[in-house]
């Protein structure tokens, strides 16, 4: 029996098809586990800011009703996120019984006792670093007691980032305090 060239040929064609079969099978396993990293990594830059309220208060200084609040952000991503703009919004209920949402913006001015001794003052723009937790308190100076708000129903200090991103922290009651000017 006599081995012919051209056995010998395909043979070692058919060899390297095996081979090629085995390296491509090779690839298509090193590419699904890419892919599934990117994702991974993709899905992780999309987790949220997660915010935690800590403390909220109001007092009546003047004719305003002043209300803070002691947050802490964290930022759960692998990205860096910011926040362009901070405000409360409440959710009211007018002397006619109908039900309303207001945005009040925050005010920079106010130094509360207890909280501005603790924590910073939240500012915007607020940035948090990959899972970077901040914490400090904010202060609102709601519109002077009128009709507008006869019963307040929730308080929620928003965080909204450019890119449409929100988060925040609702209280549903304040503690009320006692407003004493320091002399």
């Amino acid at each position: 029996m006599t081995i012919e060239t051209s056995d010998i040929i395909s043979s070692i064609a058919a060899l390297i098809a095996f081979g090629s079969l085995l390296i491509s099978f090779l690839g298509l396993r090193n590419s699904r586990k890419a892919l599934r990293l990117s994702e991974e990594e993709h899905s992780e830059r999309k987790l949220p800011v997660k915010a935690y309220l800590i403390d909220a208060y109001s007092y009546q200084k003047e004719k305003q009703r002043h209300c803070i609040f002691a947050i802490s952000f964290t930022n759960q991503s692998s990205s860096s996120k910011s926040f362009s703009l901070l405000e409360l919004e409440i959710e009211y209920f007018d002397s006619k019984g109908v039900h309303g949402k207001a945005l009040v913006p925050p005010i920079h001015e106010e130094r509360p006792l207890g909280l501005s001794i603790e924590y910073k003052q939240l500012v915007t723009p607020l940035n948090l670093m990959p899972g970077e937790t901040v914490s400090g308190w904010i202060a609102f100076a709601l519109p002077e007691k009128d009709s507008t708000f006869n019963r307040i129903d929730s308080y929620r200090v928003v965080g909204r980032s450019s890119d449409g991103q929100e988060s925040s922290a609702a209280a549903y009651l304040l503690k009320s305090m006692d407003y004493h000017e320091k002399t």
